[in-house]
């Protein structure tokens, strides 16, 4: 049992990292300036240099990732690009809402589901079974 939940763990790292990286890319394929967003118009070229260099925008891309990786291996998913706010606090003021809609969908599948599974059961092979 060990190994299996050691195997599964190994064959799950690959995907989790190609998963980070493409969301990684995305974020950063955006057309959308992160720093002209949270600054807004009208700001100087140094204040905008200051403030990409302190949100580590000027590193390569590369870099920037790993450093994003490891920060989110610490448990640090840094600061939204676009609120300028801690992720962590954006995730943390939603999760209510997002749990109670998923606790929603589960006990409505579970509603639908259950009593159609058996009577899809007890009706083997009938015209009912297969709709």
């Amino acid at each position: 049992m060990r190994h299996l939940l050691l195997t599964r763990l190994v064959s799950v790292a690959p995907m989790l990292l190609l998963v980070s990286l493409f969301a990684f890319l995305l974020i950063h394929a955006t057309a959308t300036d992160p720093v002209a967003q949270i600054l807004g118009e009208g700001v100087s070229e140094a204040d905008r240099a200051e403030y990409a260099r302190r949100l580590g925008l000027d590193r390569p891309l590369p870099e920037q990732f790993l450093r994003w990786v490891w920060a989110a291996l610490h448990g640090d998913l840094g600061t939204s690009l676009y609120t300028a706010l801690p992720v962590t606090d954006s995730i943390m003021d939603r999760i209510g809402v997002t749990l109670s809609l998923a606790l929603a969908g589960i006990c409505f599948a579970l509603a639908v589901g259950v009593p159609l599974g058996i009577a899809g059961s007890l009706r083997h092979g009938s015209r009912t079974a297969a709709s």
